[in-house]
């Protein structure tokens, strides 16, 4: 006990040095921790644009949007809002009539920002796939039409972003 005492007395200027030093090496790791936080905390808050694409496959159509006027530059763009995003690939409605290689559908009016049914043409490709409500039977291409008739309920999967059309590549189609 008495030889820690004494260690301590004669080396006290170097005990306080390396605290001191930790002192500051904890306070420049919280420092820096901080400001990482607030980046990532900033960046969770920050907005970001909404992108309604009229080009490609993300490409969205003008039936029943609500158009508003921008301020600065006097173009009219689609409104954009947390309800409806600017990218929707399915649907539902109910068949109207079967015709060759497409459906006419009276749809839900989920696929448009003022949300009026509409009827939509529903156009089959080979690769479409129908589902029966027991989803282990499908039929590929052409003969999902066999299992299909007027007045069903279907859900339909576009192949692209159906947001604003009336005309839909079907990808599936869910009989529900």
């Amino acid at each position: 006990m008495n030889t820690m005492l004494d260690f301590v007395k004669r080396n006290n200027l170097y005990i306080n040095v390396i605290l001191v030093g930790l002192v500051i090496v904890l306070g420049l790791i919280i420092l820096l921790l901080s400001f990482k936080y607030r980046e990532i905390s900033s960046s969770m808050y920050a907005i970001a644009k909404p992108l309604i694409q009229r080009e490609g496959v993300l490409a969205s159509g003008d039936v029943g949007e609500v158009m508003i006027k921008d301020q600065r530059t006097g173009e009219e763009k689609a409104l954009v809002t947390g309800t409806m995003p600017p990218v929707i690939f399915n649907t539902t409605g109910i068949i109207l009539e079967v015709n060759k290689g497409s459906l006419k559908i009276q749809g839900s009016g989920s696929n448009f920002a003022d949300k009026t049914s509409r009827t939509l043409t529903v156009i089959f490709t080979d690769s479409t796939l129908t589902f029966e409500k027991n989803p282990v039977n499908n039929y590929e291409g052409g003969a999902g039409f066999l299992h299909i008739s007027p007045g069903m309920k279907i859900l339909i999967e576009g192949e692209e972003n159906i947001r604003g059309k009336t005309e839909i590549q079907a990808k599936r189609i869910n009989i529900l």
